[in-house]
């Protein structure tokens, strides 16, 4: 399934490419109409609608922090992680962590525990500061907080499912990676995902829910193949160290420090000007290929016409 051919760039952060598909947008006028509808019922009022839009995209920021919990972490351990797609059904981080259990792991359970916090801090702290401070919050900033929390907690309940490729699924795989090898463990997660996810398609025609059977028949089109699943997280880079990674991490630093102390805190330094990054941080620095020095862009000295 490719998403990408449905979607644009709304944005990079991070080094990380954020597109929606088109689908999203109808979607999201479609939940936002059901938040409003609901709103209206309960007498909120016309002045109060703006509580609709502002829940749907409070809930897809949630999501897109969750997507960006795995991107990050996977490029902590030096996969590559270029680009998020929201879409309809939630989100997708393409994360290629290199080809090792704990590296696949810690990408996996990375997004559910950025979804934990931000449910905590919504139903459970928010929620407990109101009550010590005894602030006055009006109806519609408690509304929007537990709703957001509510969603949050069902959206890390639904991602903790044995559904692979859901969090829940890949984290059963990546535990059993450690034991009984990549190919053993993804088989049995295919399984247990085609077997979950009949059984979403099942519930979600007893209960008359059409997004529980799109959800169940993207789970069972994923486990499809099963020898292209397993290509995928071969794409990964072999040969993956993790006491090496943190080894180069603590080296990495030792050297930072060792270099910052050298030139009284600073790295970089132009020959020009004098600015270093600690004067300030918007500054990109390079080597002269004219003199060998080092300026900030902006003195960067340019070769002489037909010396280029």
């Amino acid at each position: 399934m490719n998403l990408g051919a449905g979607s644009f760039f709304v944005g990079r952060w991070f080094g990380i490419n954020v597109r929606i598909h088109f689908l999203l947008l109808f979607f999201a006028a479609w939940r936002i109409s059901d938040v409003m509808r609901f709103l209206e019922v309960n007498g909120a009022g016309a002045a109060n609608l703006w509580l609709g839009p502002a829940v749907v995209a409070g809930f897809f920021f949630s999501i897109l922090l969750h997507e960006f919990g795995h991107s990050l972490t996977c490029k902590l351990f030096k996969g590559d992680a270029d680009e998020i797609i929201l879409w309809p059904l939630g989100g997708l981080a393409l994360c290629r962590p290199p080809f090792h259990p704990t590296a696949h792991l810690a990408t996996t359970v990375a997004g559910p525990l950025v979804t934990l916090v931000i449910y905590i801090l919504l139903a459970k702290v928010s929620p407990w500061l109101v009550e010590v401070t005894g602030a006055d919050v009006p109806w519609q900033m408690n509304y929007l907080i537990w709703t957001l929390g509510y969603w949050n907690g069902f959206l890390l309940l639904f991602n903790c499912l044995p559904a692979f490729p859901m969090d829940g699924g890949r984290t059963i795989r990546d535990l059993l990676w450690h034991v009984v090898g990549h190919r053993k463990a993804t088989v049995f997660a295919v399984w247990l995902g085609r077997i979950t996810a009949g059984g979403i398609i099942l519930f979600g025609l007893q209960a008359g829910e059409i997004m529980l059977m799109l959800i169940g028949i993207f789970v069972m089109h994923s486990n499809w193949d099963i020898d292209r699943v397993i290509a995928l997280d071969n794409a990964g880079a072999s040969g993956y160290s993790l006491k090496e990674h943190f080894r180069h991490a603590k080296r990495q630093k030792e050297f930072k420090k060792q270099m910052a102390e050298a030139n009284d805190g600073h790295l970089h330094e132009c020959f020009l000007c004098r600015k270093t990054e600690m004067s300030d941080s918007r500054l990109e620095f390079r080597v002269s290929s004219v003199d060998g020095e080092e300026y900030c862009m902006e003195h960067l000295p340019k070769k002489p016409p037909g010396q280029e």
